[in-house]
C-alpha cells in the first residue's frame, strides 16, 4: 500500500478511506451542486479520472436527505455496490453522526539497521547524559522529556479553527501527540445544521401546538420541545406531544397559523428567520406573538424589522391607533414619529386617532422639524373631528401642550383656541404673554393646575442624511445593462473604507449601501422580480478621539436584496472634532454598479462635517472613481 494516498478532488483531502473515479458520477449535476449549494464553481473541470472521496459523497446525501430541494441534484451513484462490508458500515456510522472524516501527515523516518546504531546516535545526541530519552519531534535526546515538550514543541498539535471538535476518529487510529490535521479546502461546504434540523421540522418535531384562525380551521404547527424550553415557556404549556395520547390539547386562538410557525423558526434557528416576514400585518402580529408567548429576543426583532422597513408617514398612525396597548409596537411608532414629525402629521390620518395614542404621541420630549405653535395647531384641528371637540382637547392636549413655551403673537394667530379655555385660563395666558412693561404693574396669578407647567420648547433636532451618491445619479438594472455601467470583479474582495470628521457632536443612526445587480434576468430577458442573495458583507465602524479609538462590527442584514439598496442600522455617538472611520468589506462580489461618490454637501452637511476621505481596494487595483458602496449616511444632531 502506497504511503502518500492521491487527494480528494473536492475537499483536497487524502482517499485512504475509499473514493471512487469521477467517471462514475454526474458531472453536471455536480457542478449544479457546487453552484447551488456550496455557492463557487470548480476553478478548473472535473477530469474523468479524478477521485471523489467516499465522504464528499456521503456529506452531499446527507444534505439531500433532510433538504427535499437537493434530491434532483444527486450526483453520487443510486445504489451502494461500490462499497464493500467495511464502507457500508463506515457509511452508516458518519450518516449517524458518529464519526468525522480526519487524518494525520506522518513523517517518513529510516529505522536503524542495528542495536549498534541505536546506541551510537543515543551516545552522539545526549551529551553524555545519562537517563536520557529522544524526543519524538526533533529527535534530541533530553533527560525531561515532559518539560522539553512543552517548552519547545507547545504548537505541535494544530487544528483548523474551522473544524468543529471531532467527535470520533473515522478510522482504527487514534490521534497522538505530534499529528498534524490537514486544513479544510475552501470548496467544503460550510453547513448550517439548525437550518437542516428546521427544514426536517416535519420528520424530526417531537412536540406539536394547535391553532385556530378566524375562518375555524384548525391547524396543527410542529415544534422541538429543547427549544421551547429555553425560548419561550407559555409556548410549551400549549404544546403537546406527537407520539402518544397527550391528557388534555390546548387550542391557541386570536394568532395566525404562519405568524406562530415565524415564531417558532426564530426559535429553532436560534434568533434567525430564513422565512420573509412580507407584509406590515404580519411584523406586527409578530411583535404581538413575542409580548404574548414571552419569545426570547423576538420583540428586538420585531421592533427592528418595524421600524427599519414597514413603518412610514402613511402607516404609522393606523398601527399606532390600533396597537397602542402593545408596549413594542407603540415605542417603536413613537420613536418613529420623534424622527420624522413634521412629515407624519401632514398626512391627513392622524386626525382618526383616538384619544389615548395621541396623547402618548404629544408626550414626546424630541419632534423633528416641528415648533409647539404647529402642534397646538394640529391639536386642534384632530379636536375638530372628535363628536364633543372641547372634552377631547381638555383631557388630552391641554395637560400634554407646553402653552406656557408660546408668546403673545402665537396666541393671536389661534382664534379658536380660547374657546377651549375656562375664564380663568384665559386671564391666566393674557397676564403670561403680556409684555415686560405690562407686567410691572400686574401681579401674576398662579398657573391653573391643568397647564403642563413645562415652559421650554420640545427639541426639534430631526435625522439628517449625508448623501454620497445623489438621487439623480441611481440608475434603474436595465439602464445600467444597456450602458455598461457595471463591473464584475475577477477574484477575491473588495475593500471600502471611508474617514469622516465631525465638527459638532452628533449621533450615528445608520447607512445605506448598495446591493449587487441582477443583471442575469437582462441576459435572459425574464421578467422576474429581484431575488435575495446571502449577505457577503463584513465591517466595522471607529470613532477617534485624541488617542483613544473606539470601535464596534457592523451587524448587517442576513440576505441582501438584489437592485436596491437597504439600510444598515449602527448607532454611535461622535463628540465634535471627532474622526469616523468606516471599513467593509466585500467578499467574492459579483454585478457592482459603477459609481463615483460625489457628496453633495448642502449646508447643513457643511456645518457637520468636513470632507470625507474614499478608497477603494481590489486585488486587481484602485477602484476609488469606479465604485462606492455607501449611498447615504444617517445622523441626529446633539
Amino acid at each position: 500500500m502506497p504511503l502518500v494516498k492521491p487527494l480528494c478532488r473536492l475537499c483536497e483531502r487524502p482517499t485512504a478511506d475509499g473514493a471512487i473515479q469521477a467517471v462514475q458520477l454526474d458531472k453536471e449535476k455536480l457542478q449544479t451542486w457546487l453552484l447551488n449549494v456550496c455557492g463557487h464553481e470548480m476553478a478548473e473541470e472535473v477530469q474523468d479520472e479524478d477521485l471523489i472521496c467516499y465522504y464528499c459523497m456521503w456529506h452531499a446525501e446527507f444534505h439531500a436527505k433532510y433538504v427535499s430541494e437537493f434530491e434532483a441534484l444527486a450526483w453520487w451513484p443510486p445504489n451502494l455496490v461500490y462499497l464493500d462490508d467495511e464502507a457500508k458500515e463506515l457509511r452508516r456510522m458518519y450518516l449517524e453522526g458518529k464519526t468525522e472524516q480526519c487524518w494525520v501527515q506522518l513523517e517518513k523516518i529510516e529505522l536503524p539497521k542495528s542495536e549498534n546504531d541505536v546506541n551510537a546516535e543515543h551516545v552522539e545526541k545526549s551529551d553524555g547524559r545519562k537517563g536520557g530519552k529522544k524526543c519524538f519531534y526533533c529527535g534530541q535526546i533530553v533527560v525531561k522529556i515532559s518539560r522539553h515538550v512543552r517548552k519547545m514543541h507547545a504548537n505541535a498539535i494544530r487544528r483548523d479553527e474551522r473544524m468543529e471538535p471531532i467527535l470520533k476518529p473515522a478510522t482504527a487510529f487514534q490521534l497522538k501527540m505530534g499529528e498534524t490535521l490537514i486544513p479544510l479546502s475552501a470548496n467544503y461546504p460550510k453547513v448550517n445544521w439548525l437550518s437542516i434540523r428546521y427544514q426536517a421540522m416535519d420528520k424530526l418535531a417531537d412536540y406539536a401546538i394547535k391553532v385556530v384562525s378566524k375562518d375555524q380551521t384548525v391547524t396543527e404547527v410542529k415544534a422541538f420541545h429543547s427549544d421551547l424550553t429555553i425560548g419561550s415557556k407559555r409556548l410549551l404549556e400549549l404544546a403537546y406531544p406527537i407520539s402518544g395520547k397527550p391528557k388534555k390539547v390546548l387550542i391557541v386562538k386570536d394568532i395566525d397559523a404562519d405568524v406562530l410557525k415565524l415564531a417558532l423558526e426564530f426559535i429553532h434557528l436560534n434568533g434567525n428567520l430564513l422565512s420573509e416576514v412580507d407584509s406590515l400585518d404580519a411584523c406586527v402580529q409578530l411583535a404581538v406573538a413575542a409580548d404574548r408567548f414571552e419569545i426570547i429576543g423576538l420583540e428586538q426583532f420585531s421592533a427592528k424589522l418595524l421600524m427599519n422597513k414597514f413603518l412610514s408617514p402613511e402607516n404609522v398612525w393606523n398601527v399606532l391607533n390600533s396597537h397602542h396597548k402593545s408596549f413594542v409596537i407603540s415605542t417603536t411608532c413613537l420613536k418613529f414619529l420623534s424622527l420624522n414629525t413634521k412629515e407624519c402629521l401632514q398626512n391627513g390620518s392622524f386626525r382618526d386617532l383616538e384619544e389615548e395614542p395621541f396623547r402618548l404621541f404629544l408626550s414626546l420630549r424630541d419632534m423633528a422639524d416641528i415648533s409647539e405653535f404647529e402642534l397646538v395647531s394640529a391639536s386642534l384641528q384632530i379636536s375638530e373631528k372628535k363628536t364633543d371637540p372641547r372634552t377631547f382637547f381638555r383631557n388630552c392636549c391641554l395637560p400634554k401642550l407646553r402653552l406656557l413655551a408660546l408668546n403673545a403673537d402665537d396666541f393671536s394667530k389661534l382664534p379658536r383656541f380660547f374657546s377651549y379655555l375656562t375664564r380663568e385660563e384665559q386671564e391666566y395666558l393674557a397676564f403670561y404673554s403680556a409684555s415686560p412693561s405690562q407686567r410691572c404693574f400686574i401681579v401674576l396669578p398662579p398657573s391653573p393646575k391643568t397647564f403642563c407647567p413645562n415652559t421650554t420648547k420640545r427639541s426639534t433636532k430631526r435625522a439628517r442624511t449625508l448623501d454620497l451618491v445623489p438621487e439623480h445619479k441611481i440608475q434603474s438594472s436595465k439602464v445600467i445593462f444597456r450602458e455598461g455601467n457595471w463591473f464584475e470583479p475577477k477574484q477575491g474582495s473588495l475593500e471600502f473604507s471611508l474617514e469622516l470628521r465631525s465638527k459638532k457632536s452628533i449621533k450615528l443612526t445608520g447607512f445605506e449601501i448598495f446591493c449587487e445587480l441582477d443583471l442575469e434576468k437582462e441576459f435572459r430577458e425574464e421578467i422576474r422580480e429581484a431575488e435575495k442573495y446571502p449577505c457577503n458583507l463584513e465591517g466595522e465602524c471607529s470613532v477617534s478621539v485624541f488617542e483613544k479609538r473606539f470601535c464596534r462590527k457592523i451587524q448587517f442584514p442576513a440576505k441582501l436584496e438584489k437592485d436596491g439598496w437597504v439600510f444598515v442600522e449602527h448607532c454611535m455617538t461622535v463628540p465634535a472634532g471627532g474622526r469616523i472611520t468606516l471599513r467593509l468589506r466585500l467578499e467574492r462580489p459579483r454585478f457592482l454598479r459603477t459609481l463615483l461618490a460625489s457628496p453633495d454637501f448642502h449646508e447643513h452637511e457643511n456645518t457637520f462635517f468636513e470632507p470625507p476621505k474614499i478608497s477603494v481596494e481590489t486585488e486587481e487595483g484602485d477602484l476609488t472613481n469606479n465604485y462606492c458602496i455607501l449611498k447615504k449616511i444617517s445622523y441626529v444632531e446633539l
